[in-house]
């Protein structure tokens, strides 16, 4: 299997930290490059009237703020590993949403191996809520390894 160029996506959950984790593991191992991506979907704020409604730049500005913020603290913490960061947008109402970003950014690197991190949620949680990382894996023009909830970092790295 090729670990030239591993695609972390992060979104700030313990999953993802884990996932980065077992990312640069792999790629500190294989000598490859890691790439960490950060999606940011711009809300919408309602007000009571629909007339109201507006896309607020500036909550879509700091929203893109804190991601910076948090890659940089991701990337010292993966230390001695550099990886690249790189923040895109996704919009919930169209097919750019944060799983379609994911893989079109892979696909676009070209990523090696995609490694993303999952809550491990079933049942109605799961039909309610949904899963990224399913959706990507279905859709991924690249492997995925898949980091389970509370899972270790040497049993991500023996699947992987």
């Amino acid at each position: 299997m090729d670990f030239q160029r591993i695609l972390a996506p992060v979104d700030r959950s313990e999953p993802a930290r884990l996932a980065a984790r077992a990312a640069a593991e792999l790629a500190s191992r294989f000598g490859g490059g890691l790439h960490l991506l950060h999606i940011v979907t711009p809300q919408l704020v309602y007000a009571e009237w629909p007339e109201l409604v507006m896309p607020p730049e500036d909550l879509t500005e700091e929203m893109l703020d804190q991601g910076r913020r948090y890659l940089g603290e991701l990337k010292e913490e993966l230390q001695p590993i550099a990886p690249e960061t790189e923040i895109a947008l996704s919009c919930e109402e169209s097919a750019q949403r944060p799983f379609a970003a994911i893989n079109q950014f892979a696909l676009d690197l070209p990523a090696t191996l995609l490694v993303i991190g999952s809550h491990g949620r079933t049942g109605l949680r799961h039909a309610l809520l949904g899963s990224t990382a399913e959706k990507v894996v279905r859709k991924a023009p690249c492997p995925v390894l898949v980091v389970k909830s509370g899972e270790s970092l040497e049993a991500a790295n023996q699947r992987a």
